[in-house]
């Protein structure tokens, strides 16, 4: 008997040390792409060019806004571009930092492949342009959420959510779920800001802008020295559909069904993150339940729009900050929750699944799924060196 305890103990000793080498891995991993993150200048993309000079435009808030103060103070565009951008970039990861710390949340299941790490892959490096937005909707909405739970403000919590959805028409997708929970016991509350914010989401798509809306925001930006590269890429947005139906993208049986294990892959994956920290049954019910409807609205997103690896990252990302958030006092029993052994050996999987989760930005096929695995992206890193 005292031979086998000691054997068991030194496998999970093991167990443990590789644990511990896997993980200095992912923080090395991690601390790189938080450095390319941060150190790209634009996490606004495309849309920075975008105003009302033309006229309403859909996403023309924040272009707006950099116009005015590019033309009132003369101050640069590129010194906006940049301080903003890395304003917006600070101030989010800050605010995820203190939710990780205070919350106990696990920091490699936030920075995980299908999470932050895919909003880092395309607001950073050579893909920031197909960021568009993202991290300003994510502060919005941290900062939305995070006052709510202050001071109950319904009026800044719905001024917000304007704001958002002004900013770009995915923060009503964002913001859809948790409203839902944060005010289905105010039904009155709940009815005037999803009528409002569907409002607002027909407007963005119906004023989409056209092609010589952009030309007259190119000339307005030339007017005060501004000589936009983008405008190509900008007549590109509103000259092209704004839904890409999936079954359009997805062509081929292979692709569909690629999409929809890579799908179960990415649930699975999250889950068995968030399991090993909990003991408490009722919690881990119910965040199994949000995260399947928020799968659900991912779903329904990914039908009319094919930039999946945004949104696993904003949707999920925001889903699991919400939960650690609002949902932590909800559960009044404590049901402790043991581990068989086949379910304990599966969970060590968890560090090795993190190396081999792909989220490919958009049509799903198996070169862009291997191209977008972590572990695909260190051979390729250590193979320059």
């Amino acid at each position: 008997m005292n031979l086998n305890r000691s054997s068991s103990l030194t496998k999970k000793l093991q167990f443990r040390n590789i644990e511990m080498i896997i993980q200095v891995f992912i923080i090395i991993y991690i601390s790189i792409l938080t450095y390319t993150f941060l150190t790209t200048t634009n996490t606004f993309g495309k849309e920075l060019y975008l105003n009302y000079t033309s006229g309403y435009i859909r996403r023309g808030l924040i272009g707006q806004i950099t116009y005015f103060f590019v033309k009132t103070f003369q101050i640069p565009l590129i010194y906006i571009d940049f301080f903003c951008s890395l304003l917006v970039k600070i101030s989010t990861l800050t605010l995820l930092i203190v939710l990780i710390i205070r919350k106990k949340i696990d920091l490699i299941l936030i920075f995980s492949p299908p999470l932050l790490l895919a909003g880092f892959l395309y607001s950073g490096g050579s893909n920031a342009i197909f960021g568009k937005l993202d991290f300003l909707l994510l502060l919005i909405f941290l900062i939305q959420i995070i006052l709510y739970k202050k001071n109950k403000n319904f009026y800044l919590y719905i001024s917000l959510g304007t704001i958002g959805i002004f900013v770009h028409e995915l923060f009503y997708f964002i913001s859809f779920l948790p409203s839902i929970l944060l005010l289905m016991n105010n039904k009155k509350r709940l009815f005037i800001y999803l009528s409002l914010l569907s409002v607002l989401l027909v407007i963005q798509w119906a004023y989409k802008g056209s092609i010589p809306q952009i030309n007259e925001i190119s000339e307005e930006w030339k007017k005060i020295g501004i000589f936009t590269q983008d405008t190509d890429r900008l007549k590109k947005l509103v000259s092209s559909s704004s839904i890409n139906f999936w079954w359009n993208v997805n062509k081929t049986f292979f692709q569909k069904i690629g999409f929809i294990l890579n799908n179960l892959l990415v649930l699975f994956f999250i889950i068995i993150m968030f399991i090993k920290k909990e003991d408490n049954i009722d919690r881990i019910k119910s965040f199994i339940k949000i995260l399947f409807f928020q799968n659900i609205v991912f779903f329904s997103l990914s039908m009319i729009a094919n930039d999946y690896g945004r949104w696993y990252f904003i949707l999920f990302t925001t889903i699991i900050l919400y939960f650690y958030l609002y949902e932590e006092d909800k559960s009044t029993k404590v049901i402790n929750l043991k581990f068989n052994k086949s379910i304990e050996k599966l969970y060590y999987t968890r560090y090795i699944l993190y190396f081999f989760i792909g989220v490919p930005i958009a049509s799903w096929s198996l070169h862009f799924f291997k191209h977008s695995l972590p572990a695909v992206k260190i051979f390729y890193f250590l193979e320059k060196l």
